[in-house]
Order: structure tokens, then C-alpha cells, then sequence
């Protein structure tokens, strides 16, 4: 978008001076928008983290939850489960899950976490709302 609209100053603007002073006030405010939007998504979540409720308060964890649902049921339950079935002379097809999607939902959530805990390990956290 920056440069689209540096295209045109540059074909509006004959003044180079002008063109660089204009290109850095608009990048300025696009910067300050960004910023004013990143502060209100923070806004919302330090109300959604203070909900008593679990439907407003739970997302994050229940996203954890289910991922850890999900590879215990993957890796764990599944396995065994077919394999006591075996054993009982049953021949049973369990649901397999799609790995791919759920590692990704994991090591989304894990990385989450990890920056969080670097973040705590340098002082750098910011302190809940309770």
C-alpha cells in the first residue's frame, strides 16, 4: 500500500524533498493506526482474560485442552485402544485424527507459551489483570 501510494506522490509531487517528507508522514500514520489497533486488541483481551466466564475467559485454554485431548487420543488412547480390541479378537476402526492440523494447533499454543515464559525470564511481562 506504501509503495502504491508512493507511486502516485511520486507522479503528483515533481519536489524530491516533498515526496520523501510526504512518503514519511503517511508511513508515520500508518504506523500510529497499526499501533492504535494492536492497543485495542489488547484492551480486548485483558477484558476477555477477566471474565469470570468460562465461555469468555476459557477459549485460549480450552484450545489447549483440546489439543492435548487430541494428541493423547492420537498418540496414546487410539493406539491402545485398537490394540485391546485386537487382543479381544475385535476388529474396531477408531477415527484417526489429522495430525498435521492438530500439531499445528500444539506448536501454535507452545509457542504462545514459550515467548510468555522467555518473556517472564527477561522481566518483560506484563503483569494480569485480576
Amino acid at each position: 500500500m506504501v509503495t502504491t501510494i508512493g507511486g502516485i506522490i511520486n507522479k503528483l509531487v515533481p519536489d524530491r524533498d516533498v515526496q520523501i517528507k510526504i512518503q514519511a508522514e503517511i508511513e508515520k500514520q500508518l504506523i500510529n493506526i497499526e499501533a492504535d489497533q494492536l492497543s485495542g486488541q489488547r484492551e480486548i483481551n485483558k477484558v476477555e482474560a477477566a471474565s469470570p466466564s468460562m465461555f469468555v475467559a476459557g477459549w485460549r485454554p480450552a484450545c489447549g485442552w483440546v489439543g492435548a485431548f487430541g494428541l493423547a487420543w492420537q498418540f496414546v488412547l487410539a493406539p491402545m485402544a485398537t490394540w485391546i480390541a485386537t487382543l479381544c479378537g475385535s476388529h474396531i476402526v477408531l477415527p484417526v485424527l489429522p495430525s498435521g492440523d492438530l500439531l499445528n494447533l500444539v506448536f501454535a499454543l507452545l509457542g504462545i507459551g514459550s515467548l510468555r515464559s522467555f518473556d517472564k525470564w527477561k522481566g518483560t511481562e506484563t503483569k494480569s489483570v485480576k
